[in-house]
């Protein structure tokens, strides 16, 4: 009976950790709204214990990520270059099956929504890069991005002179 308990014991502490393993490992199509507008890419995950490790594929080349996982919540970060300085993105999203949804936080500076997908692999395929479609959106959202984007291309000083509708 002791046996059968330690064995349930130790058991049930290394399911959930390969259950997140499962879920959370291999490729992702993500994408996340910007003042610019909606950005795609893709993200292949790897995760050691609560450790979440990977590389985040964009259009302007490839970055490291490093985060974790603790229950069904990813947080997760990488840099990029953003007008010649570093900017840190940091993700923190619920995993739900084979989809991620939260947000990301643009260094303390801003926040939006950010989301993904597994990306099915198919049976003898070599890996794929693939961008996630951009949720739909209605005409006033595309305007006010196209707006927000000409601001952004101004420059920081730009936006202080300037009201957003």
């Amino acid at each position: 009976m002791k046996s059968l308990f330690a064995v349930l014991l130790v058991g049930g502490s290394i399911l959930p950790a390969a259950a997140h393993a499962q879920s959370l490992d291999g490729d992702w199509a993500a994408a996340m709204n910007t003042p610019g507008g909606t950005i795609n890419f893709g993200i292949a995950f790897k995760l050691k214990g609560d450790t979440v490790t990977g590389t985040v594929h964009r259009s302007a080349g490839d970055v490291p990520l490093y985060g974790t996982i603790k229950g069904d919540t990813v947080t997760f970060g990488y840099t990029v270059q953003y007008n010649g300085h570093d900017l840190n993105l940091t993700m923190t999203a619920k995993l739900v099956r084979d989809s991620l949804k939260g947000t990301v936080d643009f260094d303390g500076q801003g926040e939006d929504q950010f989301w993904a997908a597994r990306v099915k692999p198919t049976p003898g395929a070599p890996p794929v890069r693939r961008e996630s479609p951009p949720p739909p959106r209605s005409r006033r959202d595309r305007v006010l991005r196209q707006r927000n984007a000409s601001l952004l291309s101004l420059g920081p000083e730009a936006g202080t002179a300037c009201r957003v509708m």
